[in-house]
């Protein structure tokens, strides 16, 4: 054989060889070239992953005339259908992360609600832009697994960011702190995505696509950058709206690069995306059982399930049920396996509001625990502080008499639930109450106990002296105060801040505390509703019918009503918000939606079925 020829041979086998190598890792989209079964590169050819771990064959400078016919062809990266465990461990720490804001603010007050919606946005979009590109591109390797250490340090940051985290005040340090901790998270990014460009840089049909995805994470941490270099230089806080808007136009950004039909490399069809987001929503639930359960074990070391009502046993139970509820109703509804590539990306970005909706429910649900607790605390506290004066008949008692009983009742409150943040405080305020009590002349008690030893108003009592009798009621409502701010503070909320003129009880400050919990429960489980139809009118391709749709419309209507709720809460007092019921009623709608959800679809109604009909009716005359 002529030298020529057998070096012709010898590139042929060559090509033949790189050819088939390339099949194996990629499904190219040559021309005459037949869709493949997606295989391994491990288990097909015996080849190892490189460094970065990624799937794809890198092709040497030598080949590249051989292959030319394949190069201009379009690759399309072999991805995973399940989620691997890196990025499972890295949900979990994104969520324990939206855990510590909660646990560090009471979100009570409409301050604490717009920071932890700005700084679950913040934290979301970080998570989100890391999932775009795990599902697409992830497979374990060493330096993936370093890059996770990275991201995760990302979200270290944003735990030390969230106790110091004010929508209203903002803070240089925070500013700059955020701003760093995006500009890394970005940069991070920005090289995993280089990695990718690298390894298919000799594809002209992926560098285009490519370079772009590139492009936006270091556009994005140069901006983050400039704002950290801004917030150094000024003493005055930076705002964080600029960064809400860069996030935003981050995520825009990869999913219109995504949509392009050409850009087949950085789409997310066959991709485990769905997924990603299904497991967030059940950690996100399970987060919420974990913080009930807590709730709950914290009650019960304090006073005993001896202790528990029937109305605490109703409002917990009803906890536990709505979680359980929402977790049917939205893996019920979602089909995302059956879902094209524009209508997926939709149906992900609608989990946003979703999942901020849901986080908030998670909270209120916890909330309203701990709220009809507190109400039900403050009725002992209050019968029992009410009852010391009568408890004295048939005899008179002294002041000292009563400042000493008032002691003893108190005291034991007091130990049961000791304050964790200003005891001292609280402590003192309730001695310097008993002092003033005992120092009150003796014969208001006879006055009191003559009327039946029933709280007096403020109206004072047949003659009798109206000062003393208001500054009895005055000494007695501070006393009642200080002993529910130690309950509160043992419960890791705020204290009250009450007017010691006010005339309002204290169950009222308790109640106006929770109002806006009340308010943002129900708005944000109406809205979760109204997601969720929509979320599941996006991946329901086939099947509608009018019947299907009347329900749906139903449901949307429910979580209207929902927020229609919040409306009891803008009036001076809200009874409702005083009663057990709101936990309860919200299970109650959505045991309704499930219901609702399981009707049986019913028969069509056809001419055999009229005329059998009217046979068994002609029968039966």
């Amino acid at each position: 054989m002529a030298p020529e020829s057998r070096k012709n041979l010898t590139r042929m086998s060559t090509f033949a060889y790189h050819t088939h190598k390339l099949r194996l890792m990629l499904k190219l989209d040559a021309p005459d070239s037949k869709d493949e079964e997606h295989v391994s590169p491990v288990e097909a050819h015996g080849d190892s992953k490189d460094d970065h771990g990624s799937i794809i064959h890198s092709v040497r400078d030598s080949e590249i005339d051989d292959m030319s016919i394949y190069l201009d062809s379009q690759p399309e990266i072999v991805k995973r259908e399940s989620a691997t465990l890196l990025e499972l461990f890295f949900d979990l720490w994104f969520v324990a992360t939206l855990n510590i804001f909660a646990s560090t603010h009471e979100i009570t007050e409409m301050k604490d609600l717009a920071s932890y919606i700005e700084f679950e946005f913040l934290l979301w979009t970080t998570w989100f832009l890391v999932v775009i590109y795990d599902v697409r591109f992830l497979s374990d390797s060493w330096t993936e697994r370093i890059v996770l250490a990275l991201h995760l340090a990302a979200m270290i940051s944003f735990t030390e960011v969230a106790p110091f985290f004010n929508a209203l005040h903002k803070m240089t340090g925070v500013s700059k702190a955020l701003a760093a901790t995006l500009m890394l998270s970005r940069l991070v990014l920005f090289a995993q995505n280089g990695i990718i460009l690298w390894h298919l840089r000799h594809y002209k049909k992926a560098r285009l696509p490519m370079i772009i995805t590139v492009s936006i994470p270091l556009v994005a941490a140069i901006c983050y950058a400039g704002i950290l270099a801004a917030a150094s230089a000024s003493d005055k806080y930076m705002t964080h709206d600029i960064l809400f808007v860069i996030s935003i136009l981050e995520i825009v950004g990869n999913l219109a690069v995504s949509t392009v039909r050409n850009y087949k490399v950085v789409s997310f069809e066959g991709s485990h995306l769905a997924e990603r987001l299904n497991l967030l929503t059940l950690i996100i639930l399970g987060e919420g059982i974990i913080k009930l359960a807590k709730n709950v074990s914290t009650i019960e070391a304090t006073l005993g399930w001896h202790e528990w009502t029937t109305s605490m046993w109703a409002v917990f139970v009803s906890g536990f049920v709505a979680i359980y509820l929402i977790f049917q109703i939205y893996f019920d509804w979602m089909h995302p396996n059956h879902m094209a590539c524009r209508r997926q990306l939709l149906w992900a970005m609608l989990h946003a509001p979703f999942h901020f909706a849901l986080l908030i429910v998670m909270v209120a649900v916890n909330k309203f625990i701990i709220n009809w607790k507190l109400l039900e605390i403050n009725s002992q506290v209050t019968d029992a502080i009410y009852a010391v004066v009568r408890s004295f008949l048939p005899d008179v008692p002294t002041s000292v008499d009563v400042a000493s009983r008032l002691n003893s009742t108190v005291t034991g409150y007091l130990e049961a639930f000791p304050a964790t943040k200003n005891q001292a405080v609280i402590l003192s305020k309730v001695m310097a109450m008993l002092n003033d009590i005992s120092l009150l002349p003796d014969e208001l008690w006879g006055q009191i106990l003559r009327n039946g030893g029933t709280p007096v108003n403020r109206n004072g009592l047949p003659g009798g002296n109206i000062t003393l009798t208001e500054h009895w009621l005055i000494d007695r409502e501070d006393l009642l105060c200080s002993v529910m701010n130690s309950v509160l503070s043992n419960f890791g909320m705020d204290g009250i801040k009450r007017d010691r003129m006010s005339t309002m009880p204290v169950a009222s400050y308790i109640s106006k505390k929770f109002n806006l919990v009340f308010i943002y429960a129900f708005l944000s489980a109406g809205v979760m509703l109204m997601l969720l139809t929509i979320l599941h009118g996006v991946s329901k391709r086939q099947g509608w019918t009018v019947f299907n749709i009347m329900r749906s419309v139903t449901i949307g209507l429910m979580g209207i009503g929902l927020c229609l709720v919040t409306l009891l809460a803008k009036g001076k007092t809200n009874k409702l918000a005083e009663t057990p019921w709101p936990l309860p009623l919200m299970c109650i709608i959505f045991s309704v939606v499930l219901i609702v959800t399981y009707i049986p679809h019913p028969k069509p109604i056809t001419v055999e079925r009229i005329r059998g009909a009217a046979g068994f009716h002609g029968r039966h005359t």
